[in-house]
């Protein structure tokens, strides 16, 4: 063998080890790297990073510019299975939302997103609500705003009320009792509706006169009725509450007065604002639509 050709296999074989590492081991370590991040952050880009990464270590370059695009696909997927968890977050919220046909409040960052009948935006909430103050409730017969349902009410204290009515109820109602040491002598509240009645231990202490022949022992008050057998009158044929009820759901309702306003269980045009036309609000008191 010739000098030259002796130096020339002895020259091959010191560069190996710097060939081996160039060829495949810095190839390799950014396939690797690679495909740990896509595998990381989406299942898509980590399949991807495995096929490139192995294909990847026959070049140098190759194995590079894998890499950076694995990178961006391994990127993009992550962002997709992002937006898809978002996605699936949100369906499951408005599932729990509708349910029973509730109003579903309006997110909003600012009250020029908001319109009636909640046409302030509560940005503590990021909903639109009916009132922020009493000021957006000036003008109607409900003139309080309440803090904590942001509605419009009668009254949030019974320093709001008055006219025989001087008690605030727990929903916001004025009323003209709470208790019985809210009546005079020989009456009790009526807990139903509220109202001063004559108290009784036995039918003989109740007056039929005024509509009120029973005494309710339970509660020492004169009623209606103690049960349906009382009620005579067929569009108030149920007893609730020692009361002869036009209603006891909407299904007993119908024409312009399709709702059961279950505290009074009687037929009424609304219950709340959304049951009117837009631009109108449902009177709490006689439960109508004013515009």
């Amino acid at each position: 063998m010739t000098k030259f050709a002796s130096g020339f296999i002895a020259l091959i074989v010191t560069s190996l080890p710097l060939l081996a590492f160039v060829g495949c081991g810095g190839g390799d370590e950014s396939s690797n790297s690679v495909a740990a991040g896509g595998g990381t952050t989406g299942v898509a880009g980590n399949a991807i990073a495995g096929s490139i990464s192995s294909g990847g270590s026959t070049a140098t370059g190759g194995a590079a510019n894998a890499g950076s695009a694995n990178s961006a696909a391994g990127t993009a997927n992550a962002q997709a299975g992002s937006n898809g968890s978002n996605g699936g977050s949100s369906s499951a919220g408005g599932g729990t939302q509708g349910t029973g046909g509730a109003v579903v409040a309006t997110p909003c960052s600012g009250s020029g997103q908001c319109s009636r009948p909640t046409p302030y935006c509560d940005t503590t909430a990021m909903s639109c609500v009916q009132c922020l103050g009493d000021p957006n409730c000036a003008g109607t017969n409900r003139p309080h705003c309440t803090t904590d349902t942001h509605q419009c009410v009668q009254c949030t204290s019974d320093g709001q009320c008055g006219n025989g009515e001087p008690y605030c109820t727990p929903q916001h109602t004025c009323v003209e009792c709470l208790a019985a040491a809210n009546c005079g002598m020989n009456e009790t509240c009526d807990p139903a509706r509220h109202t001063c009645v004559p108290s009784c231990k036995t039918d003989g202490d109740c007056n039929g006169a005024n509509g009120r022949p029973y005494c309710d022992t339970k509660l020492a008050v004169c009623v209606q009725c103690l049960g349906s057998n009382n009620c005579s009158n067929p569009d108030r044929p149920t007893c609730v509450d020692g009361v002869c009820a036009e209603c006891m759901s909407d299904a007993d309702c119908g024409g312009g007065n399709p709702y059961c306003q279950t505290t009074r269980h009687r037929c009424v045009e609304c219950i709340v604002d959304a049951n009117c036309n837009q631009g109108e609000t449902c009177d709490p008191q006689d439960f109508s639509c004013q515009g």
